[in-house]
């Protein structure tokens, strides 16, 4: 989904990305997730969200993404991209606005969704939910750490900033590479 206002919203209908299975609504990227898991129900996996963006002088890109990570046997991901006909006026609106993109496609992970995840590994294979945050404990970003990872609080995933925090910092970084 490409949008170019001023806000930023995600739904069932909302288009992701994904090298291997094209461009899809959430709700079908979600059943390809099912069927990922399925594949290897004895492996332990990771499904991580985050954002990343990249502004210039005049327009931003935003680029929310799911990753899922099959602990040592691979991964696949999906992503979307939002464009803003703005440029992100400085850090902390940076990072709120990739953190609340991130707990926007969170909150899609709702009880029914985590249950099927939860169905199809059936206890045999794990799986760990994380909140990937685009921020670090070096450089400028840190001032902003307990601020974002509050926002966090309370959902099934747990937060996770850098270096741990491949799915915005690397994955939705690669793809918000457009401007």
């Amino acid at each position: 989904m490409v949008k170019t206002s001023g806000h930023v919203t995600f739904s069932d209908e909302t288009l992701f990305r994904s090298v291997r299975y094209g461009v899809l609504p959430f709700r079908d990227a979600f059943l390809r997730l099912l069927e990922f898991l399925s594949e290897e129900p004895d492996c332990s996996y990771c499904i991580s969200v985050g954002s990343d963006s990249q502004s210039n002088s005049e327009a931003s890109v935003l680029v929310t993404c799911v990753l899922v990570h099959r602990k040592g046997h691979g991964a696949i991901g999906f992503y979307t991209r939002n464009f803003l006909k703005r440029p992100l006026s400085n850090i902390r609106e940076k990072l709120s606005l990739e953190t609340l993109c991130s707990l926007q496609l969170a909150y899609l992970f709702d009880e029914e969704r985590l249950n099927a995840i939860y169905e199809v590994l059936s206890g045999r294979g794990g799986v760990e939910l994380e909140f990937h945050i685009d921020a670090g404990e070096n450089g400028p970003t840190r001032a902003y750490l307990t601020e974002l990872i509050g926002m966090a609080k309370g959902l099934a995933f747990v937060p996770r900033v850098k270096p741990e925090s491949v799915c915005a910092s690397c994955y939705a970084d690669r793809h918000s590479k457009v401007l």
